[in-house]
């Protein structure tokens, strides 16, 4: 794009996909991601994440995913269609979790599913299933979820299942009969305040090949007072101004380009609709923590992840404790995001990713654990095989009888609500 080029950046710095090379290691994202990771490695049967649209959710999602031990998980991330059902949502997980051919009916798909689990189990692994956007997932859907989530073998819950949606979500599962009680976990993402906002934007535009400095701080300050502190937003009006100022031929892009780009933005004009407005930085935040030094080496298995980070529970020390546990001596900042996440493959439906993504090779079920990670050789000789075939000594699965008792209620349940 040559408003870009005239910037001199090497590529798109403000594309709204989650690119974690691009992550921003804010108070919130950082904080979320940190109480998700535990809620996975303590075996919690579900977790919630929920936030506005465009507040990051998804790439605190991916970037947790990215950082579980592919040797300890068997990890699967799937968006729904709206109104996908359970027949769709089950062979959605199935497939997920390497699964080539689910079956079509119930019984047996859960079957298949189970004796996949427990062959998990026997190799020391478990099974974790994230679903965005999942404020769209219809009651039978729900109800699906519900049976999977008390498969046990040894007295042990075999899966978990972590929810990421809009604040809607929280509706959608409240109004659910027997799902608020399972929920070990239920977040809501902050959007970044107005100094995280100005570090956002100078991280993705260094990262890009740009000049940091790019934006002055009137410029940051209309943006931010704009955009409600959702990375979204900051991402479509920033790359709106220089856009602006490329077609006034300037060097540098001015407030007045902030203002006309915020005329094409429905959500630009007036306040930031019905997020919270960017506020300053609390006093106990250093001035500094805004431009927290972004993540710069993604490559590097050793770095500082969610599980390193002590957070503590006292909001007065949040701040302070979050750079001190971010900023290491050199001033560099980095987290492992390798070759998963550079090859993740996110199903909808079979139909809608040929027709999108370019057929099955890019589709391959249970991506996740398949490539190996970029800068690293040696990471796919240490992982575990997939099991593709169950292990030799499984506990029987369960009969048709049992499978009709585990279902009967929740059966009972879906079709009591579509008389209704």
């Amino acid at each position: 794009m040559e408003h870009l080029e005239r910037f001199g950046f090497e590529r798109d710095p403000f594309r709204s996909e989650s690119q974690l090379e691009f992550w921003f290691a804010s108070r919130a994202h950082v904080a979320a991601g940190r109480r998700l990771r535990r809620c996975v490695e303590q075996g919690k049967e579900l977790c919630m994440l929920c936030g506005p649209v465009g507040s990051g959710t998804t790439m605190v999602l991916r970037a947790l995913f990215e950082q579980l031990d592919a040797d300890r998980y068997e990890l699967g991330m799937l968006v729904p269609m709206r109104g996908t059902g359970s027949d769709e949502l089950r062979a959605m997980i199935a497939r997920q979790l390497g699964i080539e051919s689910p079956a079509a009916s119930r019984a047996e798909g859960v079957r298949q599913i189970f004796a996949h689990l427990v062959a998990l189990q026997a190799e020391g692994r478990r099974a974790v299933v994230g679903i965005d956007e999942a404020h769209t997932l219809q009651p039978d859907a729900l109800a699906e979820l519900r049976a999977l989530l008390q498969l046990e073998h040894e007295d042990t819950r075999l899966l978990t299942i972590v929810l990421v949606g809009t604040e809607d979500l929280a509706d959608v599962i409240a109004g659910d009969t027997s799902l608020p009680g399972r929920i070990d976990l239920q977040l809501a993402l902050e959007p970044l305040s107005a100094a995280e906002a100005a570090g956002y934007l100078a991280h993705r535009i260094e990262v890009a090949g740009g000049d940091p400095t790019l934006f002055d701080d009137d410029v940051l300050d209309a943006i931010a007072m704009r955009c409600g502190g959702l990375p979204r937003r900051l991402n479509a009006l920033a790359d709106g101004a220089l856009f602006e100022a490329h077609l006034a031929e300037r060097d540098r892009p001015t407030r007045a380009d902030v203002e006309r780009a915020a005329l094409d933005l429905p959500w630009a004009n007036g306040d930031a609709g019905d997020t919270r407005a960017a506020a300053p930085v609390d006093d106990v935040l250093d001035a500094s923590l805004g431009r927290v030094p972004p993540i710069e080496s993604l490559r590097d298995a050793d770095s500082a992840s969610f599980a390193d980070l002590d957070l503590p529970e006292a909001e007065g020390d949040i701040g302070r404790e979050i750079e001190q546990a971010l900023v290491p001596d050199d001033g560099e900042l980095s987290i492992p995001m390798g070759g998963r996440f550079a090859a993740d493959r996110t199903v909808r439906d079979a139909s809608f990713d040929a027709e999108l993504l370019g057929g099955p090779e890019e589709t391959a079920p249970g991506a996740w654990q398949s490539p190996p990670r970029l800068d690293d050789d040696t990471t796919a000789s240490r992982r575990r095989p997939r099991a593709t075939e169950p292990a030799k000594e499984l506990p029987p699965v369960p009969s048709e009888d049992e499978l009709d008792d585990l279902f009967v209620d929740l059966v009972d349940e879906v079709d009591e609500k579509k008389r209704r």
